[in-house]
């Protein structure tokens, strides 16, 4: 009798073994857009077996038995779902989960791509030391930052040096657009407002690379501000108060998310600085006060893969130039050198006079994202900036209020961006941009302008590989081409009517490293290349700059100023520095002479 039962239960065995062969597959996909969810992980509660899909989200589970069956499903950045299935043939099927913005958003935080400015020092102003600097303009903001000073036009006009560098050889980056504007005036300051952004960042060295022309010295980047992702609303509101100038200013900031719509933010935000002269312990600096506002509205939405935003800001300034800075025959020059101090010296006062400046600067930025994959995303924006400068001189016959120079700046640009891992050894970007620009004289000024009518086009594409070899050694190498084309239109002082063409081409390589001694070590090496094609103004300046009282003559012959730079960046708990080397080769001077004994001779 039990040899019988022995046998029924072998049978009875074999038998259901020989039913187990079923096959349970199918896809993990996202619930919203259907698109793969990559390495998920599905587990047969029952069985204790997991399998893991594959990078397009297929799965398979072989060798099941008819029957219930409870499978748990999980993928980063997702809630678990837990779903019954009824198998008694092959089945295929579908697993949809939902992502959650805010979880990814952390994750995305936690793993950062190393990827950018591997060889070369970069230093953060980070919200709170913006604050503290509140009142100050941007170059005196960034000059807190060690190896980053300023280039002085007055009290209230300042630009930043890197490694010695400044105006056209600085690049400025405002929310990811280059900032253009009328940058070739030593008493030109960036037109932007730094608390249209709650992060500043600075890259030294050169980085034509990525960034194309201009970035010899370094770039200054404002980093676009994260958005909100969930419902509710905030703000903040902050003055800051300043004895020289006797005056002040203020930010106000409100944002939020949008309830039921998960992902979706915006933010608005404003500033100004009212100050009138400024004072030396002994005199009043007359006419150097500076009447400053500015505003930004963005919206965005953001998921685990798409991304798309919308940006405009604006900025104005109007500015006094110190008044006894302009000198009307080099006999006064002397006479006021020798003194030791100016030579004119007046009451305070908040109003600003001629000679003063008044700028308004337009941004207005699109840009939208989409993650192929887990991790290469593509990413495209465009930017237009219109850039409005009026400079006023001391004129005769009650032509003060008309300004010397009209300028109207209007700049395209647009980029496409592939951010691609090829591996865990390598990965970067790749990327194409372009830039289409017009500058006009607006006419009605009485004066033969200064810089000539122009339209800019300028295209490049770029390559920037990510190499980490360990987890303390990294390097990175690239390289980049642009051609820059330049019309111009303007009259000799015979009146006739000339139209010529400038064609650059440039190219620019980057090799850097980035080495981890330990944990309170770190060294940064990077040797580069970087270029800058001649600006319109170093090519055909001709007459009196009445903002900065000189005569400026520009030279048609000059050619793309090209720079080779190395630089050696060790930082410590116990010491930082930086020691750089470079140089600016094919380049000729730009013939520039200051005569104030001149200035009159345009009235």
């Amino acid at each position: 009798m039990r040899s019988i039962v022995l046998i029924v239960f072998f049978l009875v065995g074999v038998l259901t073994r020989a039913q187990c062969t079923l096959v349970l597959s199918g896809r993990v996909i996202d619930a919203h857009d259907r698109t793969a969810l990559e390495y998920a992980a599905i587990t047969i509660v029952e069985l204790e077996r997991t399998v893991q899909a594959d990078a397009a989200g297929n799965f398979s589970i072989p060798g099941l038995c008819p029957g219930s069956y409870t499978l748990l499903v999980s993928h980063v950045g997702c809630d678990p779902v837990q779903r019954k299935v009824e198998i008694r043939k092959d089945l295929v099927i579908d697993l949809k989960l939902e992502h959650h913005a805010h979880e990814l958003r952390d994750a995305e935080v936690k793993g950062k791509r190393p990827d950018e400015n591997v060889g070369q020092a970069h230093k953060e102003l980070d919200k709170s030391a913006m604050e503290r600097n509140g009142g100050r303009t941007l170059a005196e903001m960034l000059a807190t930052i060690p190896g980053v000073n300023t280039l002085n036009s007055g009290p209230t006009i300042s630009k930043p040096v890197i490694h010695g560098l400044s105006g056209n050889r600085v690049l400025i980056l405002n929310q990811g657009i280059r900032q253009e504007d009328q940058q070739w005036g030593t008493e030109h300051a960036p037109n932007l407002d730094p608390f249209s952004s709650d992060k500043l960042t600075v890259v030294k060295g050169a980085a034509s690379v990525q960034y194309g022309s201009d970035a010899l010295g370094g770039v200054v980047i404002t980093e676009p501000v994260e958005l909100p992702r969930e419902a509710g609303i905030r703000g903040e509101v902050r003055g800051v108060g300043q004895l020289n100038g006797k005056g002040g200013g203020g930010n106000a900031m409100v944002q939020g998310g949008v309830q039921g719509l998960r992902g979706l933010g915006w933010r608005v935000q404003g500033s100004g600085r009212y100050l009138g002269d400024s004072g030396s312990p002994d005199y009043v600096l007359s006419n150097t006060g500076v009447n400053e506002a500015g505003g930004s509205a963005s919206l965005g939405y953001r998921d685990h893969r798409w991304n798309a935003s919308a940006y405009y800001s604006y900025f104005t300034r109007d500015l006094g130039i110190l008044r006894a800075a302009h000198i009307g025959n080099l006999t006064d020059l002397n006479n006021a050198i020798a003194s030791g101090e100016p030579w004119y010296i007046d009451e305070f006062t908040y109003t600003i006079d001629a000679p003063r400046q008044n700028v308004q600067h337009h941004l207005l930025k699109a840009e939208a994202g989409y993650a192929i994959s887990e991790h290469d995303r593509i990413v495209l924006t465009y930017g237009y900036q219109a850039d409005d400068r009026q400079e006023y001189d001391i004129r005769r016959a009650g032509r003060s209020g008309t300004p010397s120079i009209d300028l109207f700046l209007g700049t395209h640009t647009a980029d496409a961006v592939l951010k691609h891992w090829l591996g865990k050894h390598i990965h970067g970007k790749f990327g194409v941009n372009g830039i289409y620009q017009e500058n006009t004289n607006l006419p009605g000024t009485g004066v033969r302008p200064l810089i000539p009518n122009y339209r800019k086009q300028s295209g490049g594409v770029f390559l920037l590989e990510h190499f980490p070899l360990s987890t303390k050694v990294e390097m990175e190498a690239g390289a980049r081409v642009e051609t820059t084309r330049l019309d111009v239109a303007k009259y000799t002082f015979d009146e006739v009517l000339i139209s010529p063409q400038h064609d650059f081409t440039n190219s620019a390589i980057t090799v850097g490293a980035n080495w981890s001694v330990k944990d309170s070590v770190r060294l940064r090496f990077n040797v580069g290349t970087s270029y800058r094609p001649p600006h319109v103004s170093e090519l055909y300046s001709e007459g009196l700059h009445h903002g900065a009282a000189a005569i400026e003559t520009g030279d048609d012959g000059l050619q793309s100023e090209r720079s080779l730079k190395g630089t050696l960046d060790v930082e410590a708990t116990w010491l930082k520095g930086t020691l750089a080397h470079g140089g600016n080769v094919v380049r000729q001077p730009h013939r520039r002479l200051h005569l104030p004994a001149a200035r009159m001779a345009w009235n």
